[in-house]
């Protein structure tokens, strides 16, 4: 009996067969294509909808992009009888909140104001004395810290971080003269050595002034202190070179002895405009910057929030005793400190009315 042979067995995948169509319109038709059950190589296709279907084999079918199905939004519930009433309440409230709230503009019965602060005889009695304004500035910058508060210590320890620095803005507003006139009474002080320049550039004018004695003090206080050989003569050597040139504020980087030393111990900066310059400084005047520009904004911010940028000194002032953190944050300087840096610095003008004066913001 002869073995049957085996034929090998080839197995032949068939492809899988490519739908292709000719479509001229089949952007709101459904393809449906399914296997036939006695036949699972034929595809049979139907065309729901499509009178305008035609079969070819030279164009692929492909989905359009460009249809998308939108989604119904789901209907809000309506109100309850309850709800209705209680939003028309809120509402009336905050109209009527808002019309008793409502600033009326000040009645301006002149302005050019008659200008006087509280203390203004004692400083028509200093006259040109740029000194003495100086001195005057500082001796009214802070309040009296009330006694037996929590906040009495940490206030008058912050204070003595603050250096006895005065801005140009306040030598203007007190003076009340023209500015020519007090730049020219500065530099003759600063020429006689009885008041000194320093250099800041985020200021008005770029200089805070500081009696001579006071910033002398400082730097030699800084010498006793340093126990360095070299940092301490170097010191030394910079408080010759500030008293043989009592009105530069700037020194080149060959000029200065050891300038590297002369930086962290604060007494000098480096000029951002100009390489190898460098400007005279104080330590801590970081702190004073910071508490004039703090309590300009709060005052500028305040002004801001009227319907006019207006508002009477009065009022100013109650709001400025209200605040919270006049002694924390501010370490209790006075207001007419702070509205003589506005005016001084042509942020706020003033004007006069029936009721009083008042201030509003020139939009500087």
């Amino acid at each position: 009996m002869r073995r049957s042979q085996r034929v090998p067995h080839t197995d032949t995948k068939t492809p899988r067969p490519t739908l292709q169509f000719d479509c001229l319109s089949v952007t709101s038709h459904v393809l449906i294509c399914h296997r036939s059950a006695h036949a699972p190589h034929r595809i049979s296709t139907h065309i729901s909808h499509a009178p305008s279907y035609q079969h070819t084999h030279n164009m692929k079918f492909t989905a359009s992009t460009s249809y998308r199905v939108g989604k119904r939004r789901a209907k809000e519930p309506p109100l309850m009888p309850g709800q209705a009433a209680f939003i028309n309440q809120l509402e009336k409230q905050k109209a009527d909140y808002l019309k008793a709230n409502q600033q009326e503009k000040l009645p301006v019965t002149s302005l050019k104001s008659d200008l006087k602060w509280k203390n203004q005889e004692k400083q028509d009695s200093l006259g040109d004395d740029i000194v003495q304004v100086v001195r005057e500035i500082l001796d009214n910058m802070y309040e009296e810290i009330p006694i037996g508060k929590a906040y009495t210590a940490p206030t008058y320890e912050a204070r003595q971080n603050v250096p006895p620095l005065v801005k140009m803005t306040h030598v203007h507003a007190y003076s009340l003269r023209e500015p020519t006139l007090v730049l020219r009474r500065v530099n003759d002080a600063v020429e006689a050595g009885l008041l000194r320049k320093v250099a800041v550039n985020n200021v008005d004018e770029g200089v805070l002034l500081m009696e001579a004695d006071k910033f002398y003090k400082l730097l030699d206080q800084s010498i006793q202190e340093c126990k360095v050989a070299n940092q301490k003569k170097a010191l030394e050597e910079f408080k010759i070179l500030l008293l043989s040139h009592p009105s530069r504020v700037e020194f080149g980087f060959d000029e200065l002895p050891n300038a590297s030393t002369l930086v962290k111990s604060g007494f000098l900066t480096m000029n951002p405009q100009e390489a190898q310059m460098y400007n005279v400084c104080v330590p801590n005047v970081g702190v004073f910057l910071k508490l004039g520009a703090s309590a300009r904004t709060w005052f500028i911010n305040m002004l801001k929030k009227q319907s006019y940028q207006e508002m009477l000194e009065e009022q100013m002032e109650k709001k400025w005793s209200a605040n919270s953190n006049r002694w924390k944050g501010f370490k209790g300087v006075s207001f007419e400190w702070i509205l003589k840096d506005l005016y001084g610095g042509y942020h706020c003008e003033c004007f006069s009315t029936p009721v009083g004066r008042g201030w509003k913001l020139t939009g500087k």
